[in-house]
């Protein structure tokens, strides 16, 4: 998985994984700052390693507002605690309560054993990968079998999606996870070239040598058969395949909840003759754009026709996030995904708090949020987050060159993502989370103990609203039923802040940092954050 790149940055990217470029065996690349694993399936195979990012470039543009999204109207009373807060299919945005969490797990073994099912139960929203022709061969059980156990144990309403990705494919059929899409892509000659409709194909800027693209725009021609162009065609197969099990090897998963679109780009992050005309466009043209993000809507559309009930989403919120921030028009997938990823936010090299500020990867989580339709499911990543909450804290390129404090980076991570109404994700650099060493639990999470959700839903005046500027002294401040959150930005040097007139305030009583989260009242007093830190304090 990848965010997308363009002219704004060096190096953004997250992890190569799935890719339309494996029958099995994923191996996993970050930057220097997590580890990798090799992920591997008993289906057989292997495919090529996933690029590693590169230096943290430098914003070329100022950020742009776009307007943030709304959290839902009104206060809940009592603890959010363990109640089934959550929505079903195009549900009511801002029914579940917060901190909300989500996460990805397409790395590692990709088995989605029963052993894995309570620890995703606890989790809003989950991505799942094990997304090549094959996986359920010679298994006992089928997906179906691990959703539906997933959901029957969960307290929060977990919302679970599909992985696969359809703009890049392996030059050789050999390589490729979904080879029944692959003879259809290649029969129909819907390859991304150079220049015409022959010659050079365009080659994927991450594995050049393996890897090509596909043409995502209806300048590619239409399957005769039933009428759809490339990216409808790809929506038809993985809802036909991975959703509706029209395959001897792979059962029907009704409690599947939608699909997650990896690379959704408004920018196409490559030269090519997109439109067909003969010659190349830049990725940065207006044209090759908007012919892009229409082929990528084509996909949505399709999907939403067939599967009414289903919420789709993709791997968007970086590439809005630029787009917006370079001033280029979004128009054509805004309220297109219900969903999404803001991939790496925080905690990589190509993390946009890393080269770019805490106010420009603000920015880019408001843009995001922004262009969503209902239920607005965007994860919030933090990316090389370690068991005892400490992550990169700055980089040289892609080398770490200090970490922060011990359960520091994570508040920082998760209070971030809590100003606006995203699920928050701490990785440890594998999107693995079936291997339980990479399971990574706060007792920010659930409270110590009081349940997932035990915040609430944010208060209804503007406090509560998802935050877009500080609320005194640099530090912002969002308040919810149960509690209110305080994030201190990087490069805002430690503050020291009066909670006069907020109420009844206490610190969590937990168990992992004592010395933050000792649950002593702090009604009227004052808290220190240290730069780039962050603060959940409790109502009572």
């Amino acid at each position: 998985m990848r965010s997308s790149i363009t002219v704004l940055t060096v190096a953004a990217l997250g992890l190569a994984v799935g890719a339309c470029s494996s029958d099995s065996n994923q191996t996993e690349a970050t930057d220097s700052g997590g580890s990798g694993e090799s992920a591997t399936s008993s289906s057989g195979g292997s495919s090529g390693t996933g690029s590693t990012s590169g230096s943290g470039g430098s914003s070329g543009s100022a950020s742009s507002s776009g307007g943030g999204s709304s959290s839902g109207s009104g206060s809940s009373s009592g603890s959010g605690g363990n109640r089934d807060a959550g929505i079903g299919g195009g549900g009511a945005v801002g029914a579940d309560d917060f901190p909300r969490l989500g996460m990805i797990s397409i790395g590692g073994p990709q088995t989605y054993a029963s052993t894995f099912e309570p620890f995703a139960a606890k989790v809003h929203v989950v991505i799942i990968g094990g997304n090549w022709e094959g996986w359920q061969t010679g298994r006992s059980y089928s997906k179906e079998t691990f959703i539906s156990g997933v959901k029957s144990q969960s307290k929060v309403h977990t919302r679970i999606f599909q992985y696969v990705n359809l703009n890049e494919m392996p030059f050789a059929r050999s390589g490729s996870w979904c080879p029944t899409f692959w003879d259809k892509m290649n029969s129909m000659n819907w390859w991304l070239y150079n220049a015409g409709t022959s010659g050079t194909k365009t080659p994927d800027w991450q594995d050049p040598t393996n890897k090509g693209l596909m043409n995502l725009t209806a300048a590619a021609p239409k399957d005769p058969a039933t009428g759809l162009g490339s990216m409808e065609s790809g929506a038809k197969y993985v809802n036909d395949y991975y959703h509706l099990g029209q395959s001897a090897a792979y059962s029907a998963v009704p409690s599947l909840d939608g699909f997650f679109l990896d690379n959704v780009f408004v920018d196409p992050y490559v030269d090519g003759d997109w439109n067909r005309t003969g010659s190349s466009q830049s990725q940065t043209s207006a044209g090759a754009q908007a012919a892009v993000m229409a082929g990528e809507k084509a996909y949505f559309d399709y999907l939403k026709s067939v599967w009414p009930t289903g919420i789709q989403i993709g791997n968007s919120g970086d590439g809005i996030g630029q787009a917006v921030a370079a001033g280029w028009s979004v128009a054509g997938l805004d309220g297109v995904l219900q969903g999404g990823v803001l991939e790496g936010a925080i905690g990589k090299s190509y993390s946009v708090e890393t080269w770019a500020g805490a106010a420009e990867m603000q920015s880019y989580y408001v843009s995001a949020m922004a262009s969503l339709a209902s239920p607005k499911l965007l994860i919030f990543g933090h990316g090389n987050v370690s068991a005892t909450g400490s992550d990169p804290s700055a980089y040289s390129g892609s080398t770490p060159t200090s970490q922060s404090p011990a359960w520091q980076g994570m508040r920082n991570g998760l209070t971030a993502a809590l100003m606006n109404d995203g699920y928050y994700f701490a990785d440890a650099g594998t999107y693995d989370e079936e291997t339980t060493t990479n399971r990574l639990w706060f007792d920010e999470y659930d409270g110590a103990g009081a349940g997932v959700g035990y915040l609430g839903q944010p208060v209804s005046s503007a406090a509560g609203s998802p935050q877009t500027a500080a609320w005194t002294s640099g530090v912002w401040k969002r308040e919810f039923a149960n509690g209110i959150v305080l994030w201190n930005p990087k490069g805002n040097g430690a503050k020291t802040v009066s909670l006069a007139g907020l109420g009844n305030l206490k610190h969590i009583k937990g168990t992992q940092n004592p010395t933050t989260n000792d649950g002593s009242m702090v009604t009227d007093g004052t808290v220190t954050l240290q730069d780039r830190d962050g603060l959940i304090l409790l109502r009572y």
